[in-house]
């Protein structure tokens, strides 16, 4: 009979070690946290570039969600379809916020409503804490009346943790079947593999370093307790059953990415309980099989459609603009044929 793969190994390292991982973690919190103040107080965008307004739920207290509306929206016309978007930040870092102008981009341009919904964050709130408060947070929003939207159609998606938290929250109170469809953007997905695992398989971005490669270990210092199971599915959703996640999957990879292999090896394992062939994308860097679909993103780094965001060379920002814009109406036109239809 066959057998799992043993967990890996989770050896605690010295008091010493931990300490400046934790001091490191916190001072990075300490960073964001200010930026984030910047962006809320200081240096607000303009206000089309802001949601259309902000809402708090109570199963959820003490986090601000960020409603969008495409502007052409009447009242009383038709419900839009709904997409639930979960930030990213390594489990430890960021805030809805940071997702405004992927958000403005799928509401405005593609006419979605979107919710951008908050978690609490570690290590206060270490795993499986944002994984409970982003199914709750699901819940409230496809329990909110006063959303212009159709809750038949919905989609949840998210950016690295957030596309961790996507595919793990969803497993949960049976929100598998009322959510039809998740994006993971370049998402992390199995924790049981070591970063000299992900090295190994990984394409550094020419001429340096992966940005994850040093926040690996401050990261999962904040998140994980050295002796939880990294095969739980709620933490690596690369060991979920198939039945317990939503009808449709659309899993993206960068292509410089540490996280690239472990996300396209999860969408692989899934399609392999698809019927039918395996349909490749022109560009060779995609394809589609039943109700599965991968994607690399060729020639840009993880994060990239934040990192644009506060970027001022012009060539590159250009570049990366058109590369954001690209992904998501491929995102959108794949919800619209998959999950909205």
């Amino acid at each position: 009979m066959s057998t799992s793969p043993a967990p890996v190994s989770s050896t605690r390292p010295s008091l010493f070690v931990r300490s400046r991982l934790f001091v490191k973690l916190w001072m990075f919190k300490a960073v964001v946290r200010l930026f984030i103040w910047s962006k809320t107080y200081l240096n607000k965008a303009p206000k089309h570039l802001q949601p259309t307004y902000l809402k708090s739920y109570a199963e959820c207290p003490g986090i601000t969600n960020r409603v969008f509306v495409p502007s052409d929206y009447k009242s009383g016309s038709a419900a839009l379809p709904l997409f639930i978007d979960i930030h990213g930040g390594g489990f430890a870092i960021g805030a809805p916020l940071l997702d405004d102008p992927d958000n403005i981009e799928l509401s405005q341009k593609h006419g979605i409503c979107v919710v951008s919904i908050g978690y609490r964050l570690a290590p206060k709130y270490p795993f499986p804490i944002p994984v409970q408060d982003c199914a709750a947070a699901i819940q409230a929003v496809l329990a909110d009346p006063d959303l212009p939207a159709d809750k038949s159609k919905v989609a949840v998606g998210g950016y690295s943790a957030g596309g961790n938290l996507a595919l793990a929250a969803t497993q949960l109170n049976g929100l598998n079947k009322r959510i039809k469809g998740a994006v993971a953007y370049y998402p992390s997905t199995n924790w049981n593999e070591s970063r000299e695992e992900k090295l190994e398989k990984a394409t550094s971005p020419p001429g340096k370093k992966d940005m994850l490669v040093d926040m690996i270990p401050m990261l999962n210092l904040g998140y994980i307790d050295y002796n939880q199971d990294r095969r739980d599915p709620l933490l690596s959703p690369h060991f979920a059953e198939r039945a317990a996640l939503p009808e449709k999957l659309y899993i993206l990879g960068c292509e410089y990415d540490l996280l690239c292999s472990e996300a396209e090896e999860t969408a692989e394992k899934n399609a392999e309980l698809e019927t039918g062939q395996k349909v490749a994308d022109i560009e060779g860097v995609g394809w589609t099989k039943g109700r599965v679909r991968w994607r690399k993103i060729l020639g840009v780094e993880h994060g990239f459609n934040n990192v644009v965001n506060s970027m001022k060379e012009a060539p590159e920002r250009k570049r990366l603009l058109e590369k954001r814009a690209d992904m998501h109406a491929d995102v959108a036109r794949w919800l619209k044929a998959e999950v909205y239809a």
